[in-house]
């Protein structure tokens, strides 16, 4: 049997291919050769082999190695092991008997010739006994890791196949095939601080395989394109309106199947990212980046991480506070959504080299700009006071009046000075009859279709601004005003 080793992976989101090298000693003629190290989870039809001109492959099978008439190496292998482990365990009890005969307390007192001789040797035994102790063990430990190889090897299957040589040769070989029980999935990292303009965006790659076999010092190329995804261009269907007719109530129909399946596809759509760590190759329809030097990747572990990128991102960074919503202050990012280099991922933050958390980042791709949080800041302190409600009839004209008004404090902890954003809202009519004017909003920014008010504030060190809010809602006094809260 011709044992392979692994000359490199192509890892992609769902699949990897991987490529094997071996040597066959070829004889003019027919040759029956065996060939090791394809993974139980392997595609056969993805098989390929490629050998130098003037030879000729017929008759490919795979098959299991007992199936191919193999014997199994790692038994001889165990036969060897458990030999040096009785060898040591013997080496053991004569060094124990060597050193016990040495003590002379306990015996009857014999020749001094005799004493003198046995402790001359006692000192050469022992030196001699420990190395080749040594020696036993060093041979036990290269025997129990050739084991751990083989029992990998024979878990695996063999390619039986008969080479036609038109002369004596030494032939070296490749075999490539497709195995999905390897891939690499993006992981993340937002590095930024408060007196930052920009964000540090950290790209890596955490490669998983479960092959069965672990992967010692191979090149590594990552695609970010999916080969097991279905290919086929989606077909558009004639769109028809009909009134809708009134129906019995019955089961809904199964079409989730579909649904979910469309949403994997889109999930597994790798984004697009250069690395700085790795060679960029054009795929045509991905891009690949090979990884600079050999990797190694165990079977069945948590995986290995390669470093693919890190890239800045320009960042208007400050501090946000919702009032209405949160009595807390948070750490925020204005970033353009052009400038975004990540498809929606969830991605760590770190704030001067310290983990604050993860949160998912899914930009709106609608629009020019988007926040991203960095956290809460601790160092602000956010309040929003009612301090006037008041309801009154307007006899005259049949309505009713509420007014409300707000005080809303924004305190700076630090001794520096803070940017400050601080969003509030007033309602919005939905109906003719409902009047909304904003009364007092205190320099802040009015969005009138939306009902948002912003301020934008600098809040010097250790100091409280005060700011206040007032509307009033006015309608049919024989109507009661619902407000209904819609998000996004």
């Amino acid at each position: 049997m011709i044992y392979t080793q692994i000359k490199e992976v192509k890892v992609y989101r769902n699949s990897a291919v991987i490529r094997r090298y071996g040597t066959a000693a070829l004889k003019q003629g027919a040759n029956e050769l065996i060939l090791s190290g394809m993974s139980g989870s392997a595609d056969p039809d993805s098989l390929r082999l490629f050998f130098p001109e003037g030879i000729l492959g017929t008759d490919v099978q795979i098959l299991s190695l007992t199936a191919a008439g193999q014997a199994l190496p790692s038994r001889e292998t165990q036969a060897q092991i458990e030999e040096i482990e009785s060898r040591m365990a013997t080496l053991k009890t004569v060094e124990e008997l060597w050193i016990k005969n040495g003590d002379f307390t306990e015996k009857e007192a014999g020749s001094m010739e005799a004493l003198e001789s046995y402790l001359q040797m006692l000192p050469k035994k022992l030196e001699a006994l420990r190395a080749e102790k040594k020696t036993c063990a060093e041979k036990l430990e290269a025997l129990k890791k050739l084991r751990e190889t083989q029992l990998q090897q024979e878990g695996m299957r063999v390619v039986r196949l008969t080479l036609e040589s038109s002369a004596d040769r030494e032939a070296a070989f490749e075999m490539e095939y497709a195995d999905q029980a390897a891939y690499w999935y993006g992981a993340y990292e937002l590095h930024a601080s408060a007196q930052a303009t920009e964000i540090r965006v950290i790209s890596r790659a955490r490669i998983i395989q479960n092959t069965g076999e672990d992967w010692k010092n191979v090149k590594f190329t990552l695609y970010t394109g999916n080969p097991t995804a279905r290919q086929e261009i989606p077909s558009l269907g004639k769109r028809v309106l009909r009134f809708l007719a009134p129906a019995a109530a019955r089961a809904a129909a199964a079409s989730m199947p579909m649904i979910v399946a469309d949403t994997l596809d889109a999930d597994i759509a790798a984004p697009k990212m250069a690395m700085s760590a790795a060679a960029e190759e054009d795929a045509d329809t991905m891009t690949g980046f090979t990884l600079a030097g050999a990797r190694t990747v165990i079977s069945g572990a948590a995986g290995t991480v390669a470093e693919l990128k890190t890239e800045t991102v320009p960042a208007d960074i400050r501090v946000v506070c919702v009032p209405p919503l949160d009595d807390s202050a948070f750490l925020a990012a204005f970033i353009k959504t052009a400038d975004w280099p990540l498809k929606p991922s969830s991605a760590k933050i770190y704030l001067n080299g310290n983990y604050c958390g993860e949160i998912y980042v899914s930009p709106d791709l609608t629009q020019e700009k988007f926040t991203l949080s960095l956290g809460r800041d601790e160092h602000v302190s956010v309040s929003r006071k009612e301090i006037r409600v008041k309801t009154e009839d307007l006899l005259l004209k049949g309505q009713k009046r509420k007014t409300s008004e707000y005080e809303i404090r924004i305190g700076n902890l630090k001794a520096q000075p803070v940017t400050v954003t601080v969003w509030d809202q007033i309602p919005v009519s939905a109906e003719k009859q409902i009047v909304v004017v904003c009364t007092e909003k205190d320099g802040a920014a009015l969005d009138e279709p939306t009902g948002k008010l912003t301020w934008e504030l600098t809040v010097p060190g250790n100091t409280t601004v005060t700011k206040r809010l007032a509307y009033t809602v006015t309608y049919p006094k024989d109507k009661v005003p619902n407000e209904t809260v819609i998000r996004g």
